[in-house]
């Protein structure tokens, strides 16, 4: 999966998180809190390898390999996604930013995607 295929899914993730911390804090009762639907989940297991080529005879210590050597990639990429987006979140709060959301500042990163190079 392309880099900037991964960021537009972490700034997904990380705008649906905000309309349910706008739900909360517009119920601050709790009666009725943001019910998951399975958005997020479905958007992590998009980046995330699903099939691995293991040998019938692969010791678990091969299986183990071969299951790093797959995950490990797809993890950097996130962390990377989710650190760039925290990045351009904080620039623009230490610059008081205050005409531009954090939804705002998300739906641009999302827009300049593929600006950005593998991290």
């Amino acid at each position: 999966m392309e880099y900037s295929e991964i960021l537009r899914r972490v700034v997904s993730i990380l705008t649906q998180s905000l309309a349910w911390n706008e739900q909360l804090q517009s119920d601050p009762t709790g009666v009725n809190p943001p019910r998951p639907d399975g958005t997020l989940n479905e958007l992590v297991r998009e980046m995330i390898p699903s099939r691995f080529a293991v040998p019938e005879d692969a010791t678990p210590q091969q299986v183990a390999s071969a299951l790093a050597e797959e995950l490990i990639p797809a993890i950097h990429q996130m962390a990377g996604a989710f650190t760039l987006a925290f990045v351009q979140l904080a620039a623009y709060h230490d610059e008081d930013q205050r005409a531009m959301t954090a939804g705002d500042v998300l739906r641009e990163l999302a827009l300049r995607a593929e600006e950005f190079g593998e991290p």
